[in-house]
């Protein structure tokens, strides 16, 4: 577990990618709608909410830091609060299939995504 210094969230691109001064940065874990896809913009606006100014800090992928993208790759907290799993439990993303890093998505995260699913809130409402 790499964690990192607190980092100002300048920029929220989309669900699963913000921007710091230094830093953009892909939330590992989890998949959220791209800008042509239905729920993009409650997605987006939901992680503004959340983080945008604010101080975060990083769990910075220690196997693979950064993505194809030279995105880093990370687990956001605000607080003690996990910012990806909070996404997939209001269901404003999915799990992602590419596996990150040290963590077992499928097992350790399936319930926030079960949560949204039950609740038939964000992505799952249909």
């Amino acid at each position: 577990k790499t964690t990192d210094t607190l980092r100002l969230c300048i920029q929220v691109i989309d669900g699963d990618t913000i921007e710091t001064e230094e830093l953009k940065i892909r939330l590992i874990g989890i998949d959220a709608p791209e800008k042509d896809e239905k729920y993009y913009q409650e997605s987006t606006d939901f992680i503004k909410e959340l983080i945008l100014n604010k101080y975060i800090d990083l769990e910075i992928c220690s196997v693979r830091p950064r993505d194809n993208y030279n995105r880093t790759r990370a687990i956001i907290y605000l607080e003690d609060i996990n910012i990806n799993t909070k996404v997939l439990s209001y269901g404003y993303a999915k799990i992602s299939n590419i596996q990150p890093c040290h963590l077992n998505i499928s097992s350790e995260w399936q319930q926030y995504e079960d949560l949204a699913k039950k609740n038939k809130i964000g992505i799952w409402k249909e």
